[in-house]
C-alpha cells in the first residue's frame, strides 16, 4: 500500500555532446515503492519557469508529486496511507536539487536512461510543470522544508487517490513526451520499471 503514497521525479546524467542533438535524454529511477524523473539544471529552468530561485545552482534537480498530507509528514502512518489511496487528496510537489549524477546520487535504485525527441522533451517538461499550483504571478507556491537539504515542498495540482498514484503520473509524463508506456499498467514502481527495461537499449532515433 505504502508504493502509491509518494513519488520522486529523478533525472540523470546527461553528457554536453549528447544533448547537442536532436535528441535529449532523461533517467527514470525506480525506487522501493516510487518512480522519479530526474533533468539537468541546464535542461529546465525552474528560476525562469516556476520562479524556484535557492536550488537554480544545482546540476541536477529531482521532482515529486504525490500525497500532501503523507509526503510532509515526518513520522507518516498507515492511517494516512489509507486516506490518501481511499480518496482524492491534495497533492505537493517536491523539488530537490544535488550535483552528484543521479546512478551515485541514488545508487540502491533502479536508474534507466531514456531518450526522447527534442519535441518530445518539451512536452515532459509541460507536464512538470502542470504538476505545480502556480500564483497569480505565474510563481511555484512554497509551503515547508523539503526531505534533503537542498529541497522544498510546493502546492501541487490534481489529486492524489488509487486511480492516479505518483507512479501513474510518471507513467502519464512519460507517455506525454513520446516514451512507449502505457499509463493504464503503471500503478507500482515495478511495473513503470518492467515496461521501460527494454527501452533503455533503444538508442537516439529523431525521427
Amino acid at each position: 500500500m505504502w508504493f502509491a503514497v509518494t513519488c520522486l521525479f529523478l533525472t540523470g546524467t546527461v553528457s554536453l555532446h549528447a544533448e547537442s542533438g536532436k535528441c535529449r535524454a532523461v533517467y527514470v529511477a525506480g525506487h522501493d515503492w516510487h518512480t522519479g524523473i530526474i533533468l539537468r539544471n541546464d535542461a529546465f529552468d525552474p528560476a525562469d519557469a516556476l520562479g524556484i530561485d535557492r536550488l537554480g545552482g544545482k546540476t541536477w534537480l529531482e521532482f515529486g508529486w504525490g500525497d500532501a498530507a503523507f509526503y510532509q509528514a515526518e513520522e507518516p502512518s498507515f492511517g494516512m496511507a489509507v486516506a490518501a489511496l481511499m480518496t482524492p487528496t491534495e497533492a505537493v510537489m517536491h523539488v530537490h536539487g544535488f550535483d552528484a549524477p543521479p546512478p551515485e546520487r541514488f545508487r540502491a535504485s533502479q536508474v534507466v536512461r531514456l531518450w526522447l525527441t527534442r519535441e518530445g522533451f518539451q512536452h515532459l517538461l509541460d507536464r512538470l510543470q502542470a504538476g505545480f499550483t502556480l500564483d497569480r504571478a505565474g510563481r511555484a507556491i512554497p509551503l515547508k522544508p523539503g526531505l534533503y537539504r537542498a529541497s522544498r515542498f510546493y502546492k501541487g495540482a490534481g489529486s492524489y487517490s488509487l486511480v492516479r498514484t505518483c507512479n501513474d503520473w510518471t507513467a502519464e509524463a512519460l507517455a506525454a513526451g513520446g516514451v512507449a508506456i502505457d499509463p493504464g499498467d503503471a500503478t507500482r514502481a515495478s511495473d513503470v520499471m518492467r515496461q521501460l527495461e527494454g527501452l533503455a537499449r533503444q538508442p537516439c532515433d529523431p525521427t
